[in-house]
């Protein structure tokens, strides 16, 4: 997935799944938006959404790299899936 597929991946996810107003309400998440002062993703949120990451996006998120702190603007988590592999038909990363 490149860049931009990614931004409306993770908006789907941000408004249908997580069903978060604040991110239903921007036409496009800004790589500068902070994830809990302007969307109002809180830690437990961060780890619903690292779930539908993996489940919707079929995107292979190795528990090892999470590194929550690093994860606090839609830019930093969009860096982050970028280099996730994608998920194979078992489950695994490819």
């Amino acid at each position: 997935m490149n860049r931009e597929e990614l931004r409306e991946g993770l908006k789907r996810l941000l408004t249908e799944n997580l069903e978060l107003p604040e991110a239903a309400k921007r036409e496009t998440l800004d790589d500068s938006l902070k994830l809990n002062a302007d969307l109002y993703v809180d830690s437990v949120r961060l780890l619903q959404l690292i779930v539908y990451i993996e489940e919707e996006l079929k995107l292979a998120v190795p528990e090892e790299e999470l590194d929550f702190k690093g994860l606090d603007t839609v830019g930093a988590l969009l860096d982050f899936m970028a280099e996730l592999r994608p998920l194979d038909a078992a489950g695994q990363g490819v």
